[in-house]
């Protein structure tokens, strides 16, 4: 199983998103015929580094989650690419496709002069490619979830470098992105605990206050 045949590189590959057409909305059905073929990695990191940018994604960050849990999945079953119909239908402004390549095309540019072949171990055989499969589940649900805005940049960031490995056989990247990914579900254990907490506390008051108004 390849993960990504290197014919282009990622700025091209990000410019080729684009419609002819410009000023329609895109659907998500365009990107992903375009990206399937080229392997994983790219086609996850499409949908994951926007999160990234200083940008609003209103409505899009629940499917494209969702997006990248399900490829992870049919990696993990070493499978080809599949999304459901009701997914390949949302669709992205013309303007905000626009942009989100604009800025995907400039970050391109930087990391592609530090990526190069290290580490390969970390970038081959099927073992790995089911760890990192699991990898995009658990990040890809984490954008998925209905959480305060800035929640989203720890594991899109563990993703886009996990691709930007897999794509280049970086495994320096590769590492980077569990090391990231690591320290991001300490932070989202500690946000649900806190949250758990706070809940927790409040159906206590709200209890004890009844209960003080009942003896009243």
């Amino acid at each position: 199983m390849t993960v990504h045949e290197i014919k282009h590189s990622l700025s091209e590959d990000l410019r080729s998103l684009l419609p002819p057409e410009p000023g329609k909305s895109v659907p998500l059905q365009h990107i992903f015929s375009i990206m399937v073929g080229r392997g994983f990695a790219l086609l996850i990191l499409m949908f994951s580094f926007p999160f990234l940018l200083p940008l609003p994604l209103p409505g899009l960050s629940v499917p494209f989650g969702v997006v990248i849990a399900l490829c992870g999945l049919r990696l993990c079953l070493a499978q080809k690419p599949w999304l459901p119909q009701f997914l390949l239908k949302t669709k992205i402004h013309y303007g905000t496709l626009a942009l989100l390549v604009d800025k995907g095309v400039w970050l391109a540019g930087k990391v592609e002069k530090v990526l190069k072949p290290r580490l390969l171990f970390l970038s081959a055989g099927e073992f790995h490619f089911r760890v990192h499969g699991v990898m995009f589940i658990c990040m890809g649900t984490l954008l998925a979830l209905p959480l305060p805005p800035g929640t989203n940049l720890p594991p899109a960031l563990s993703i886009v470098l996990l691709c930007l490995g897999m794509m280049e056989r970086d495994g320096y990247f590769i590492l980077a992105s569990y090391v990231v990914g690591f320290l991001t579900a300490i932070f989202f254990a500690t946000l649900f605990a806190g949250a758990y907490w706070i809940i927790l506390e409040g159906w206590e008051k709200l209890f004890a206050y009844l209960h003080f108004i009942h003896a009243v």
